[in-house]
């Protein structure tokens, strides 16, 4: 079983049409490990909130892009595709979200999890 943690944010649902609230579920910045604020997995950030990690001057910082992909080719952006649903009609989606260290900053592509784009892994 892999380490996540979980992004919500307001969207308009794909499949209901509705303003609601959705949960996606992110590997980027998650690990079983932690320190005094706990483990780096099973938390529920919003976009723009910072996550918590290692200081960037522990040498585990880098694995904070693993679960995801380089966006755009810069280093310092992540894309990862993401398992979420919709709070209101519970359908399974997928959210291509975007990350700079060390917080979710961007929904990048919302649909349904039938079609998850190519370009990104499952």
């Amino acid at each position: 079983m892999a380490a996540f943690n979980w992004i919500i944010f307001k969207n308009m649902c794909p499949h209901c049409g509705a303003a609601a609230v959705i949960k996606a579920q992110c590997h980027v910045a998650s690990t079983f490990q932690g320190d005094e604020r706990g483990r780096f997995c099973n938390n529920t950030y919003q976009l723009n909130q910072d996550m918590i990690w290692w200081s960037e001057d522990d040498p585990r910082w880098p694995q904070w892009t693993d679960g995801g992909e380089l966006a755009n080719g810069k280093t310092d952006l992540i894309d990862e595709c993401c398992i979420a649903h919709c709070e209101t009609c519970n359908t399974d989606l997928f959210a291509v979200i975007t990350f700079e260290p060390i917080k979710p900053v961007k929904l990048k592509q919302l649909g349904l999890e039938r079609d998850w784009p190519s370009s990104y892994k499952k």
